[in-house]
C-alpha cells in the first residue's frame, strides 16, 4: 500500500469511495455516495417544510395587509371628512 494519497481524478469508479466514520464508540465506514444521498435528503425534507413555512407567513402578511388597506382608506376618507382634523375642509 503506498503512503502517498492518491489523486479523486484517478478513481474509476466513484462510487467505490467509501469513508470512515465515528458513531456509537466504534468507527463504521459507509459509502461516500450513500452518505451524500442521506443529507440531500435531509436537506431537502428541510427546506420544503421552511418553504411551506414561508408561503404561510406571506398568506398571512398579504391578508393583514389587504385589510388594513381597506382600514386606511375608510381612515383616510373620514379624516379628510371630519372639520376638526381638517382645518382645509372650510376652504
Amino acid at each position: 500500500m503506498s503512503l502517498k494519497p492518491f489523486a479523486i481524478s484517478e478513481l474509476s469508479d466513484p462510487s467505490q469511495v467509501r469513508v470512515v466514520l465515528y458513531s456509537g464508540g466504534g468507527f463504521v465506514h459507509a459509502p461516500l455516495h450513500g452518505v451524500f444521498d442521506l443529507l440531500k435528503a435531509a436537506l431537502k425534507i428541510e427546506l420544503a417544510g421552511s418553504v411551506k413555512d414561508l408561503e404561510k407567513r406571506l398568506d398571512t402578511l398579504r391578508d393583514v395587509i389587504s385589510k388594513n388597506e381597506t382600514k386606511s382608506i375608510c381612515c383616510l376618507q373620514l379624516f379628510y371628512m371630519n372639520p376638526l382634523k381638517n382645518p382645509s375642509f372650510y376652504v
